[in-house]
Formats: C-alpha cells, sequence, structure tokens
C-alpha cells in the first residue's frame, strides 16, 4: 500500500516539474525547492497530553503556473516525543502532501494549504498506519529565508484518536 502512495506522489511531482519545464520561457522564477526545520506543538486533550513536542523537517518544490499562485509538492518527517508518565512511545510521521501557495503581498506574503497522506508510526504499541493529513498556514519570505506558521494533523482511527498541532517552520526557498 506504501508503494502505490510513492508511486503517485512521485508521478505527480513529476507532472508539477514537466508543468513548470514548459513555462521556464517566462522572465519570472517559476520553480522554487524550499527546506524547512519544524518544531510543532500538539493541540487537543488527547494528542497533548500524549506527547509533549514534535522536532522534524521538510522538503519540496513549488511550480509556478498563474501568477503568484504556485503548486507544491511536499515530504517530510517528524517525530513527536512522549509526554511524560505517558504508556506510549515517541510517534513517527511523514507526510507526503501536495499543495497550493499564493502570494497575497508581492512574492513576500503568503498562505498556503496542502493535503495528503501521512504514513505513521509508533513502535511501542506496535502501531502503523496511513492516515488522511492536511495542513493551513501563512508564511513570510525575505530573499532566501522563510518563515511560516501552521496548523497541521492527521484524521484518527479507532486504535489511534489522530491529532493535530501547531508548527512553526524556518528555512530555505531557492528558486529556479
Amino acid at each position: 500500500m506504501k508503494n502505490n502512495y510513492s508511486k503517485k506522489i512521485i508521478a505527480v511531482l513529476m507532472l508539477l516539474a514537466a508543468a513548470g519545464s514548459f513555462n521556464s520561457l517566462r522572465a519570472q522564477k517559476l520553480v522554487f525547492l524550499f527546506g524547512h526545520l519544524v518544531y510543532s506543538a500538539p493541540l487537543g486533550s488527547d494528542f497533548s497530553a500524549a506527547y509533549s513536542y514534535g522536532i522534524g523537517g521538510e522538503a519540496g518544490i513549488g511550480v509556478g503556473l498563474l501568477g503568484k499562485t504556485f503548486f507544491t509538492g511536499t515530504v517530510g518527517a517528524t517525530d513527536f516525543v512522549h509526554a511524560s508518565g505517558s504508556v506510549i512511545g515517541n510517534l513517527h510521521y511523514i507526510p507526503v502532501k501536495a499543495g497550493v501557495r499564493h502570494y497575497v503581498f508581492a512574492k513576500m506574503i503568503f498562505i498556503h494549504g496542502d493535503l495528503g497522506a501521512g504514513f505513521i508510526t509508533e513502535k511501542k504499541i506496535d502501531y502503523t498506519a496511513t492516515k488522511f493529513t492536511g495542513d493551513l498556514g501563512v508564511g513570510v519570505k525575505f530573499a532566501v529565508f522563510e518563515l511560516q506558521a501552521d496548523y497541521d494533523g492527521f484524521v484518527g482511527d479507532n486504535q489511534n484518536p489522530g491529532g493535530s498541532w501547531f508548527a512553526l517552520k524556518a528555512g530555505f526557498s531557492f528558486g529556479l
């Protein structure tokens, strides 16, 4: 099942890259690569009781097709550290998402949203799942440096109630 998701995500990213190459004749930068470090603060009574914080990173590509609007693909990894006294272990979360970034002021302030699959593993209770995941956020770009604030999460099931968190992201973005 993970293999099918991987193939689909790779195909989407390849289509986005190909679409970006057709527009390369314009003077503006139509493709950018980004990478962020991520700090996550769990929200909600269940998730915040189980985990203290999350640390991770993400990388992705953006392809501009509509002026100030860019289609993005992102892959990341975050480890949520179990709370003191919690009976569960650390949760490992790998999101693979596609989304949209729209600049609302120059190419400096943007809003974005992403949807995709989150691959979740928690070894202590032997839990592995693939869940629907998404995020909404706002960001600011200064030259190649970016800061973002996001509301992020994944849906739950009978074994895991799901989770949501507030994420702070800082990193770099390079236009091609």
